[in-house]
């Protein structure tokens, strides 16, 4: 499959997953031949960049779109907040996922096998709860490592409140602090 085609079955794919999440379907049974396919268009970007060592891993809703307020707001988080390059960081945006706890457990340990990820930073509330089997609120689960399959990570607030509200921004400043702290004592 070449990438044209890679990327038109990502976008249907997407255009799938907003119209049953428009409809209220919270999840569906996915044969295993197509759940195949789609971990591999999901993770065909990871493959690019596979064994890399990269310095953080970031996972959240809208942190790819350049363009959006979300978008605008992760690159400054990444370049003002920890000052890293492009090379240092890897995102995989949840937004058009239908998320379960194996699913995303699954692709994150795909992304932590490929990437190698000094530490994990996981944006948003449900995320957090979904990857960390917790009903704990984000204020609960922030600003304090968590060992997840031998790998550091950091939950923190998602960009969309930061976005309604911009006195949360002070708590995502600390997290990232204390991951810049963290990542700064690697050698």
């Amino acid at each position: 499959m070449n990438l044209q085609d890679k990327n038109l079955h990502s976008k249907n794919i997407k255009k799938q997953a907003r119209m049953l999440k428009s409809l209220g379907v919270q999840g569906l049974f996915i044969s295993e031949n197509k759940k195949s396919k789609f971990l591999n268009t999901v993770n065909d970007g990871l493959l690019k960049n596979k064994d890399q060592n990269i310095k953080v891993l970031f996972v959240g809703d809208d942190i790819s779109g350049e363009d959006s307020q979300e978008g605008v707001l992760f690159k400054n988080i990444i370049t003002k907040g920890m000052k890293l390059s492009k090379e240092d960081v890897y995102t995989i945006d949840t937004k058009e996922m239908i998320l379960t706890h194996k699913g995303l457990t699954k692709i994150l340990l795909e992304g932590i096998h490929q990437l190698k990820p000094f530490v994990i930073i996981v944006m948003g509330e449900k995320i957090s709860q979904i990857l960390l089997s917790s009903s704990n609120s984000i204020l609960e689960l922030r600003n304090s490592f968590i060992n997840f399959h031998g790998t550091k990570l950091m939950c923190t607030l998602g960009l969309k409140p930061l976005i309604e509200d911009s006195s949360k921004k002070k708590l995502v400043w600390e997290d990232i602090q204390k991951v810049n702290n963290e990542v700064s004592s690697e050698k």
